[in-house]
């Protein structure tokens, strides 16, 4: 496999003071390994409850929200397919750690 590979993971997250905190904690210890070639993106994204209360049927089920949540949304890029084996255990490690993150 050639060419740059992209991994993308998105997560909807209670809005909480210490959220940010959490995130760049895990962040921070994938960055640790420091995989060469690699390029991280991290986007938190706040998502008011008003947001979802439109009318109209929500594609992603937010009907009933009664509190702000938070989308957070990171992207690893890769201009070498061999890291890819240990790219894809640090993100599965990381998503398994902000699943366990309030939700």
């Amino acid at each position: 496999m050639s060419g740059i590979c992209h991994d993308h993971h998105q997560e909807w997250l209670c809005n909480q003071y210490c959220l940010p905190y959490r995130i760049r904690d895990v962040i921070a210890s994938i960055c640790r390994e420091n995989v060469k070639g690699t390029s991280w993106t991290l986007v938190l994204q706040p998502h008011l409850p008003s947001w979802a209360r439109k009318g109209d049927p929500n594609p992603v089920d937010l009907e009933g929200l009664d509190e702000p949540l938070v989308v957070m949304e990171f992207t690893l890029s890769r201009f070498e397919s061999r890291h890819n084996e240990v790219v894809e255990k640090l993100t599965r490690g990381a998503m398994e750690q902000i699943d366990a993150l309030p939700r």
